[in-house]
């Protein structure tokens, strides 16, 4: 719960990041498939990482790497994973990460978010669509929800 003077936690993500991570919470073994090494991740970033805010940002159960740059670790921190900076393990995860996509814009696009903090959504499995970089304000109960409805297999 966020109190008078507080900024609430922003974290902005790009496009085919924000469609790899609800990639992943549908279908495990689908987004195996899919993402290849991007799937050790849990942020990724080409030109850079950066979570800013007041905190406690807690990334779990991956990794959160960048070509260029990581910053804001601490006070975030990574639960089950590292931060990797550069390097073989994340250039190849990037390169997975734009087989990915390729594979993905050949996909009909369900929903355009563009424009939409995802705080408080639930989405279900579709192909969401993001012109320009999405955010995600963590702020008290508001949180992104992916509900694949019962499904093991579904995008």
């Amino acid at each position: 719960m966020m109190k008078g003077n507080e900024t609430p936690n922003t974290l902005a993500l790009h496009p085919l990041v924000a469609l790899s991570a609800l990639l992943l919470a549908p279908s495990v073994g689908l987004a195996q498939s899919i993402l290849l090494t991007a799937n050790d991740f849990v942020l990724l970033g080409g030109t850079g990482v950066t979570v800013a805010g007041a905190g406690p940002d807690v990334f779990s159960n991956g990794n959160v790497g960048s070509a260029a740059s990581i910053s804001g670790f601490p006070p975030a921190t990574v639960v089950n994973g590292s931060t990797i900076l550069g390097g073989p393990v994340v250039a190849q995860a990037l390169l997975d990460l734009g087989t990915a996509r390729n594979g993905l814009t050949a996909m009909a696009t369900t929903t355009n978010l563009t424009g939409q903090d995802l705080s408080g959504m639930t989405l279900t499995p579709g192909v969401y669509k993001y012109d320009v970089a999405a955010s995600i304000t963590l702020s008290g109960t508001k949180i992104l929800t992916l509900d694949a409805q019962g499904k093991n297999n579904v995008v």
